[in-house]
């Protein structure tokens, strides 16, 4: 891919890249990306390595997110419309208008959820309830923010996003790539500097977020981890005191068979000089007939 991409910009091969990874199921993401960054370093391109070096692995919430907005781009463009007619509503007071669209927006959203799931399943990387929930808060946040509608048209979600309401700040950023934001398949366009620094504060605060969540991922997947070590442990030492009972009852039977061995072998011995003693009585008899026989017949 880095050979075809000779005289293409660095934020058009960051973008092409950064697509391609996005669309990969989480699981796969970070030994692609690594294997980019060996690719394009290889070709010479240090900073661009870098910056691919940087783009981090999304929840499976995100990745769903991702994967609806570059398979139905459509279907996103005309929740995020519904978005900007709900904020119209509401700053026009417009109470019937809100009440019908706040119901369209939450079928809208629930029907992009499972359309999403569908395509996740497809991908054979279903997602729990947990992530598609987390998914549905991130469109629902789409619609009453225009910052967060441009991340999540970018394709390139980390993690997912919520809000309390309809139109007030959330308590978690949307974390997206620090470049250039465009819809999939559209041209791409620049971000102003305020939105810069504003994106810049939301990944700072976010990128914290982010990694005390990880933290206590990482401490409950090692509780866990502890938790299955200790009953593998009890399993083994159940297993071995099974084990332990089956050799010393087959050692006990094995001794009981030695023994009924030896004597059967001392009854043979003994059989057998038997068997002996009577062949030569046998022959002696045998030999005394045939003497008497003998003189029988010359007498």
């Amino acid at each position: 891919m880095i050979g075809e991409n000779e005289g293409m910009s660095f934020d058009s091969e960051l973008d092409n890249i950064a697509a391609e990874l996005y669309l990969l199921r989480p699981e796969e993401f970070v030994a692609e990306r690594d294997r980019r960054v060996r690719a394009v370093r290889q070709h010479g391109d240090r900073d661009l390595a870098r910056a691919v070096e940087r783009l981090r692995r999304p929840t499976s919430s995100a990745w769903l997110v991702n994967l609806l907005v570059h398979s139905q781009p459509d279907a996103v463009q005309e929740l995020l419309t519904l978005g900007e007619q709900l904020r119209e509503a509401q700053v026009g007071l417009a109470g019937p208008a809100l009440r019908e669209l706040s119901a369209q927006r939450h079928q809208v959203i629930a029907a992009l959820v499972q359309r999403a799931r569908r395509l996740a399943h497809d991908a054979q990387h279903p997602v729990s309830e947990e992530a598609a929930r987390e998914a549905e808060a991130t469109l629902d946040a789409a619609l009453a923010d225009p910052g967060v509608a441009r991340a999540v048209l970018g394709g390139r979600l980390v993690h997912a996003t919520g809000y309390a309401g309809f139109g007030t700040d959330g308590d978690r950023t949307p974390v997206v790539e620090p470049f250039r934001q465009s819809h999939p398949g559209g041209s791409a366009g620049s971000v102003d500097r305020q939105d810069q620094d504003l994106e810049r504060r939301r990944l700072e605060q976010a990128t914290r977020a982010e990694a005390a969540r990880e933290a206590a991922e990482a401490a409950n997947r090692a509780g866990q981890e502890v938790a299955d070590w200790d009953a593998e442990l009890r399993a083994g030492r159940e297993q071995r005191d099974v084990a332990d009972a089956t050799v010393a009852r087959l050692t006990e039977e094995l001794s009981a068979a030695q023994l009924r061995l030896s004597e059967t072998n001392r009854r043979l011995a003994t059989s057998r000089q038997r068997r002996e003693q009577a062949v030569r009585s046998f022959d002696r008899a045998r030999r005394r007939a045939e003497q008497a026989r003998a003189a029988a017949e010359q007498a």
